[in-house]
Parts: C-alpha cells; sequence; structure tokens
C-alpha cells in the first residue's frame, strides 16, 4: 500500500497505513506494508515498511528511469473543444438545458439543442447537485492551470474549483448533468445559497484541492515571517496542543497560528475563532494549521503552496525543525 504526499494528521483514511503495516509486521502471507512517499515526516513513520522524504514528481522520475519506461513530456491539459462551440473565451454551446444542467439531446447531431454555458469572471451561476445544490455562486476566474474557481456567497466566501475538462465532457455531452448552469432569476427563482457553517475553507466540485504557487499577500508580512525562530516555534505548537487562545474556548484539535500577529486560534471545524480574528484584523490574512503544517490566505480565500514560495518555505521549514528535530529537503522552484 503506498501512501503519497499525505500528512497523515488523524483523519479516518490513516487507519489503510496502520492496517498494512501491521499486517505486514505479523508477517501475514502475501502482505508487503506500507510505503509512505512525502517530505513532511507523520506520525505513523515508525510503522511503514519504506520511508522516502523526498518529492514525489523526483521519486516517479527515478523509477521510471530504473524501470525504463519512457515518460512523455508533461503538457498542461487544454480542453478539446471544437470551434463552432467556442464563440467567445470561457463561452461553450453545450446540449444541456440552462434550466436544470440535464442533457438536451444527442451532441454528434447538429441543430438548436445547444445552449451558452458562460464561463467567464463575474458571471453568476446555480450549481446542480450535491450538498450544494440550489446555491448561487460567482465564477471568479481560473487558476494557473485552466482550472474554473467559484465563489460561493455568504460572509467567508468560499472558493471551491471546478476542473476544466468538465468543459470537454458537456460540450461532447459526456455528462449527465452540467455541475452548475448560469444563474437566471427568472427560471430558477430568489435563492440566496446558504453557506454551511461547517465547511472546510477551500475544496472542489470535482475533487480537485487546489493551493496557489504565487500569493500577493505575502510581501506584506515578509519581516514578521523572517523573525520567526524556532524556540518560537515550539512555542506556538506548544500552545496549539492547549487550546485556543480565545477567551472561553478550549479547542485543541484543529488550532492554526495567524503569520502576523501570532495569534493561536481554532478552525472552521472547530468554534471559527481564526475566520472572525481575520474579519476584525482585515489585514492578518495569511494562517498556518498548527497539525498539518498547512497554510491558507483569507485574501486569496485559499491554500498556499509551501514548497513554491520562499518565505512561506522558510516558514513551514522552522516549523517543520520545532516539531521533528529536522529541517525538509531544499524544494526545486521556490520563489520570493
Amino acid at each position: 500500500m503506498h501512501y503519497l504526499g499525505t500528512s497523515l494528521v488523524g483523519m479516518n483514511a490513516d487507519r489503510t497505513v496502520i492496517a498494512a503495516a501491521k499486517r505486514a509486521l505479523k508477517g501475514t502471507n502475501g502482505c508487503l506494508g506500507s510505503v509512505i512517499i512525502s517530505l513532511q515526516q507523520t506520525q505513523h513513520d515508525n510503522l511503514c515498511q519504506l520511508r522516502i522524504f523526498a518529492r514525489l514528481d523526483d521519486v516517479f522520475a527515478q523509477l521510471a528511469k530504473e524501470m525504463q519506461i519512457k515518460m512523455d513530456k508533461f503538457k498542461l491539459y487544454a480542453a478539446r473543444v471544437p470551434r463552432e462551440w467556442k464563440p467567445k473565451e470561457d463561452v461553450f454551446l453545450v446540449p444541456y438545458s440552462q434550466k436544470d444542467g440535464k442533457k438536451t439531446g444527442d451532441a454528434k447531431q447538429k441543430g438548436d439543442n445547444r445552449e451558452k454555458w458562460d464561463l467567464r469572471k463575474g458571471t453568476k451561476v446555480m450549481i446542480t447537485g450535491g450538498r450544494y445544490e440550489n446555491d448561487v455562486a460567482s465564477i471568479v476566474g481560473k487558476d494557473n492551470q485552466g482550472h474554473y474557481r467559484v465563489q460561493l456567497p455568504g460572509e467567508d466566501g468560499i472558493t471551491k474549483t471546478m476542473g476544466s475538462w468538465f468543459v470537454e465532457a458537456a460540450v461532447n455531452g459526456d455528462l449527465e448533468q452540467l455541475p452548475l448552469v448560469i444563474y437566471n432569476a427568472e427560471l430558477h427563482g430568489d435563492k440566496k445559497g446558504l453557506v454551511r457553517p461547517n465547511d472546510p475553507d477551500v475544496g472542489s466540485l470535482s475533487g480537485y484541492a487546489h493551493a496557489i504557487h504565487d500569493c500577493p499577500h505575502v510581501d506584506a508580512i515578509k519581516e514578521e515571517l523572517s523573525q520567526l525562530t524556532v524556540d518560537e516555534a515550539k512555542g506556538i505548537l506548544s500552545q496549539a496542543a492547549k487550546s485556543c487562545t480565545w477567551k472561553g474556548c478550549n479547542n485543541k484539535k484543529e488550532n492554526w497560528v495567524c503569520l502576523k500577529s501570532r495569534r493561536v486560534l481554532c478552525g472552521r471545524f472547530a468554534n471559527k475563532h481564526m475566520v472572525l480574528h481575520n474579519k476584525k484584523a482585515t489585514e492578518h490574512h495569511i494562517t498556518m494549521g498548527t497539525a498539518d503544517l498547512s497554510f491558507w490566505c483569507y485574501g486569496c480565500r485559499s491554500y498556499i503552496h509551501h514548497l513554491t514560495i520562499r518565505p512561506i518555505y522558510d516558514v513551514y521549514n522552522t516549523f517543520h525543525l520545532a516539531k521533528f528535530g529536522e529541517k525538509v529537503a531544499q524544494p526545486f522552484g521556490a520563489t520570493g
């Protein structure tokens, strides 16, 4: 069993790592155990049969070379859409109803069975299924890989990602239903689209989790980031293990640290005190989860890739040293 890039911080899925490793340790016939590949230490490293501290790209490039597998040069996916079905950039003609997203005809037939699917920035859309069914959201642009960013309504402005592969599938008529349609008050009625209070900070309409590789809010706190010491990081981790510092809150399990003020506060899955802190201190955008050392920017409404932005990587490295007693490998492509 292989575990790739996961921090294994206590989710239910961690059972698979433990179970496979223990079966191998017991000598169960045919059980080879667990292999963990990631840069960060995990709490189950001592159980696994093979532990590799490296980037996944580097490991699999070497593995492919050893196995003499020829790897094609990576090309970023781009939806293949015939010109006649794309009248404008990010506007597509699809054989689906813009009322409910259901298919209206055969995609191979030429005729009037196609309707406009407008995914341009600023378009109001209605989500057609899942836990956000009937919520009205806004297209807020695309990420650096061309996937569409969809912001839900409400004070928190949670942002989701719709994979660009939906476009090609929709044009070809391969979907049972569009994941979202253009919102029309006459067709859909007045919908407020309430945001559920326990949703994660960022997620996906398509199973794809997004982390940005460039954050405009890092420069504003470069000085604060550069002043972080290992001893201070140890103190922050110690406080996070004790409780959230919000008055009257004793949460211990899901705490974050504001990297500007250094306040330790609980996250959205607990009592949302870091969310409240950001609303009061609007320039305190960047936070870090003390459990898995992940970074979130309230200004960008997105996770931050911790290995590609130099000041963020330095903070990550300091906390990694404070938490595990050793630094992480120098990443390729760190900027800033």
